[in-house]
């Protein structure tokens, strides 16, 4: 009867382990590969990297998240909402190379590529505020601006974008990547 026991949970775990492998291929079946895809890089939260961001810099790593914005006029960039409340991050690849369609505003994606920090002094700070106003439709105030800005953001080589993420991982409760 024990040994019976132990059987029974084996196959209960083996069932758990081919739903959730199950789960991954119909990922897998919808998810639209860009650029060179996902490759080797370490997997980091988007808000580690703005709470920790120089171990990262100019590393390759990769983030996922449920895409917020899809830059309109090339496609050039993509913005993934983080595991942390009201916070993204934008990735932005080589103009032409990748083209994010805006039909992905919604999708689950997972995008590569070499983390930057990118320091604007006051009049690049001013045009991207100024720009940032137009694209989201509200009244430039320059008088606001008053101190330099700091992007991070991910230098994209690729990206994977699903209908849906992927389903929770047993062992941390995250999505797999």
């Amino acid at each position: 009867m024990h040994l019976l026991r132990h059987s029974q949970l084996g196959a209960a775990l083996l069932v758990a382990a081919l739903w959730i492998l199950g789960s991954s291929a119909a990922l897998a079946a919808d998810a639209k590969t860009y650029g060179e895809g996902i490759g080797a890089g370490t997997p980091v939260k988007i808000s580690e990297l703005y709470s920790t961001p120089d171990p990262h810099l100019g590393k390759t790593v990769r983030i996922e998240g449920r895409v917020v914005g899809v830059c309109e006029h090339r496609g050039c960039w993509i913005e993934l909402a983080s595991d942390r409340e009201f916070e993204s991050m934008i990735v932005k690849v080589e103009d032409g190379v990748i083209t994010f369609p805006v039909e992905a505003t919604g999708k689950w994606a997972v995008a590569e590529g070499t983390f930057a920090k990118i320091e604007l002094d006051m009049e690049q700070t001013r045009k991207y505020e100024e720009h940032q106003c137009q694209e989201e439709g509200r009244k430039f105030d320059p008088a606001l601006v008053t101190e330099p800005k700091v992007l991070y953001r991910l230098q994209g080589i690729g990206a994977v974008i699903s209908d849906q993420a992927p389903a929770p991982s047993p062992a941390t409760g995250d999505p797999a990547s």
